[in-house]
């Protein structure tokens, strides 16, 4: 037989073949429109816990270099003068230090107040649940937790490395205040189990596949490593000193390893 013969197709079945070639593409186009949809959302869920947004959380008074508005349950957003202002005359080691304080706090957190005593504190609750190895199926005995915010959970958990603070869950998309309140109490984060990222060894696409790191701090990272004369980042305050981690997530430094 030959090969004129092989691909010889009447009318019909050229429209049949034209047909399904437009749904598979059409299918394919709205899959890759889905998931940039979904990453963008997740992108901007974790630049809503921005370092004002922290800082304003962890004063207790009013002699905080940095004011932010008051938590109402829904997520907050710096405008972009506090944005452009905030670490505009620090060093980068108080920047350092400032992000160390916020991150490692033990008394305080970065959410409303109802939460304070739920930080990583074991509750007098018959469930309680380590979020760094809980499966979906674990995660669905929290009340207000069904298969899609569990499998959300994962998903994030897997991206990130891992919880470092039970408090993270609530950049989780889809979360409301009002579930993750009454969660709190039953969940914890084993820090130990954080896997964090060997940055010096990691391409630009590895990188910003991090919710905590931009396509620009990829960039930063990597135009770092090019004008260093051992030709890697070797802390995190060389991070800081770049104008695109002024606003790194208060938790990024503990994402990140440099060896």
């Amino acid at each position: 037989m030959s090969l004129k013969k092989l691909f010889c197709f009447t009318r019909s079945e050229r429209r049949g073949i034209f047909c399904l070639v437009v749904i598979l593409l059409v299918l394919l186009g709205l899959n890759i429109i889905s998931d940039t949809i979904n990453r963008r959302k997740e992108q901007e869920l974790s630049k809503n816990i921005t370092p004002q947004y922290v800082k304003g959380l962890l004063c207790e008074d009013d002699s905080c270099q940095i004011k932010t508005k008051q938590h109402t349950g829904s997520s907050f957003k710096a405008t972009t003068a506090e944005r452009k202002n905030y670490g505009q005359n620090l060093s980068p080691e108080t920047k350092a230090k400032n992000i160390e304080a916020a991150a490692t706090s033990k008394s305080k957190n970065v959410l409303p107040a109802s939460y304070k005593k739920s930080e990583n504190k074991k509750p007098a609750a018959i469930l309680y649940i380590e979020l760094n190895s809980a499966d979906t199926t674990e995660l669905k005995k929290l009340r207000g937790i069904g298969s899609v915010l569990s499998r959300r959970i994962v998903k994030y958990r897997d991206k990130m490395g891992g919880f470092y603070t039970n408090l993270q869950l609530a950049e989780v998309y889809g979360l409301s205040p009002e579930t993750l309140e009454s969660i709190l109490p039953q969940v914890w984060a084993d820090s130990s189990k954080v896997k964090p990222m060997h940055i010096n060894s990691l391409s630009i696409a590895e990188l910003k596949a991090h919710p905590y790191i931009s396509y620009y701090m990829a960039c930063a990272i990597k135009d770092i490593q090019g004008k260093s004369a051992s030709g890697i980042v070797e802390s995190y305050s060389q991070l800081l000193a770049h104008p695109d981690f002024e606003n790194a997530n208060p938790y990024l430094e503990k994402y990140l390893n440099f060896d």
